[in-house]
C-alpha cells in the first residue's frame, strides 16, 4: 500500500525540494499534460500561500512552547 509519504515527502525540507521540482516540471510540460496554461501560476500561488501559512503555524507552535516553558518555570518558583 502506498502512503502519502511515499509519493510526496512528509518532512518539510525534502517536501520543499519535491514541490520545486514538481512546479518546474508542470511549468515546462503543462501542455503535454493537457493542463490549462494558468495551472503553473495557480500552483505557484498555492505554494506561496502554503509557505506563508506554514511559517505562521511554526511561529505559533514556537510561541506556545515558550509560553508553556514560562508557565512551568514561573509555577515552579511560586510556593505558598
Amino acid at each position: 500500500m502506498l502512503t502519502a509519504g511515499f509519493i510526496v515527502p512528509l518532512q518539510n525540507g525534502p517536501r520543499t525540494a519535491w514541490q520545486a521540482n514538481f512546479e518546474a516540471y508542470v511549468y515546462e510540460h503543462y501542455g503535454e499534460l493537457g493542463l490549462p496554461s494558468d495551472v503553473p501560476t495557480r500552483l505557484k500561488v498555492a505554494r506561496i500561500d502554503w509557505d506563508k501559512a506554514y511559517g505562521e503555524h511554526t511561529a505559533a507552535r514556537q510561541a506556545a512552547a515558550a509560553a508553556r516553558r514560562a508557565k512551568r518555570t514561573g509555577g515552579a518558583t511560586m510556593t505558598g
